[in-house]
This record gives structure tokens, C-alpha cells and sequence, in this order.
């Protein structure tokens, strides 16, 4: 017979957690990622729609004649998936191993090593679609 979850239960439910095993930083070797909260992904994808957006405002300005040009800057890369990882890994105790402000230092790390951390973050996230196709508009 089924469990009737309470109120309590509900709120107080750990979001489920994957270790990843990475063969490449040892034999043993494993990280662990902790699925996103409703408002952690609400904000991710955020983060990368923002950075869509800046970059698609500085690609236009440079096509620009450089006297019509309104400066726009550059906007600092944002990779969907190192931005991901820095934001689901987690220590023992659930606590985030990253901030945001250590996405470049995943930079010199092993693709195939960034690549499966991020796909298994992906399904644990249940992303059908890659990040930036969700945030994107589709033109017409």
C-alpha cells in the first residue's frame, strides 16, 4: 500500500543527489551533484537567457559600421554546461563545491571529463533539450 505523504514530509523531501564516477582524477574517483531546486533552474536558465541576449546585442553592434557602433561590450562567456556543474556539485553535506566565479577555472579541464559531469547532470535535471534551446526564442 501506498504512503500518504503530510505536508511536513513534502516540504521537508531531500532533492535526490547522483555521484559520477572520474576515472581521469583518480581510481576511485567520484563527484556528487544534487538536482536543481524549482528556483535553482529558474535562475540558471536565466543566467544563460541574459547571456544570450547580451551577446546577441554585441554580435549586432559589431556588424555595425564601426561610426554607427553603440560600443556595446562583450559579455563574459557563459558556458551552459560548466555553469551546470559549478552550480549542482555538492560536498558531503549538500553544500555547493562552486560559485559561479570559478567557471573559468573548468576552462583547461579535460572536455570528456566536463562533458560526462554535465550529461549526467542533464538526466538528473530531466533537460530534454539543451539548455540554450530552452532559453532561446525560436525566430520566425
Amino acid at each position: 500500500m501506498a504512503t500518504l505523504l503530510s505536508r511536513k514530509a513534502i516540504l521537508t523531501a531531500a532533492r535526490p543527489c547522483i555521484d559520477i564516477t572520474v576515472p581521469e582524477w583518480g581510481d576511485d574517483a567520484v563527484v556528487r551533484a544534487r538536482q536543481m531546486s524549482t528556483t535553482e533552474r529558474a535562475d540558471y536558465l536565466e543566467t544563460i537567457r541574459v547571456y544570450q541576449h547580451a551577446l546577441e546585442a554585441w554580435e549586432d553592434d559589431q556588424k555595425l559600421p564601426e561610426k554607427k557602433r553603440k560600443n556595446v561590450t562583450k559579455p563574459d562567456e557563459v558556458h551552459s554546461g560548466v555553469l551546470a556543474i559549478v552550480r549542482s556539485l555538492v560536498d558531503e553535506e549538500g553544500k555547493r563545491l562552486f560559485q559561479d566565479e570559478d567557471m573559468p577555472q573548468f576552462a583547461d579541464m579535460s572536455f570528456t571529463v566536463v562533458h560526462r559531469i554535465f550529461d549526467a547532470i542533464q538526466k538528473l535535471n530531466q533537460f530534454r533539450e539543451a539548455p540554450v534551446e530552452l532559453v532561446l526564442e525560436k525566430k520566425g
